[in-house]
């Protein structure tokens, strides 16, 4: 109890306790239908509360978790196109970082969790549909991906390379110009060399896209 107090209502002193038992009280109301007659919705073991075990509960995390196995077992199995049709799923249902306002220690774990495997799904399907040609869609991914991990080189090179796919040279010059202020400017660096030489392809005009390793 003392945790979530200080999570929802940090320094608010004999407030937060209060704000605590109607937020309960209200739940509790809300609830009630959902159990049998006569019984709390809410249940207390001590210190906690939980909810009753006949409640059915249904959260957009246990189909993460579940497309997240279906692709696992597919990619094991080497049954590609399954495996990227469940990892689709997973990033189609991941809206943004888990609890994204808590920094408690097991919401830090699961937000861990979930961008992980979620950067797992999207390089995957990226490196898929690159390879596959179908590169309005790996461009797609790549750019889902640099919003995770901004800085990740295969992520540009493959935004890049996806772009001279589809004859938007002067987008991969943009694309380009655009990170490369962003490292002087942040970190005083530069793009690295296989960054530099998609920027050549691009300022001369090349289609060419092969050369780059899938999976």
């Amino acid at each position: 109890v003392g945790q979530v107090v200080e999570e929802f209502w940090p320094d608010k002193g004999d407030y937060s306790r209060s704000s605590l038992n109607t937020s309960v009280s209200n739940l509790r109301k809300i609830l009630k239908d959902t159990v049998p007659e006569g019984e709390d919705a809410l249940q207390r073991h001590g210190m906690t509360l939980s909810l009753h075990p006949k409640m059915k509960v249904w959260s957009d995390e246990k189909l993460v978790n579940a497309a997240l196995r279906d692709a696992a077992d597919h990619w094991e199995r080497g049954e590609m196109e399954r495996a990227t049709s469940s990892y689709a799923r997973v990033v189609r249902l991941y809206e943004g970082p888990y609890l994204e306002g808590s920094y408690l220690d097991w919401a830090l774990v699961r937000r861990s969790y979930f961008e992980n495997n979620v950067v797992i799904a999207l390089s995957r399907l990226m490196e898929q549909r690159f390879a596959s040609h179908r590169y309005r869609e790996s461009h797609e991914y790549a750019m889902s991906l640099l919003r995770i991990q901004p800085d990740d080189t295969r992520s540009h090179e493959v935004a890049m390379l996806s772009l001279l796919g589809l004859d938007q040279h002067q987008s991969a010059l943009d694309h380009y110009e655009k990170y490369s202020r962003e490292l002087l400017n942040e970190y005083g660096s530069e793009p690295s060399m296989e960054l530099v030489r998609v920027y050549q392809m691009a300022r001369y005009g090349f289609r060419q896209v092969s050369g780059l390793n899938a999976f």
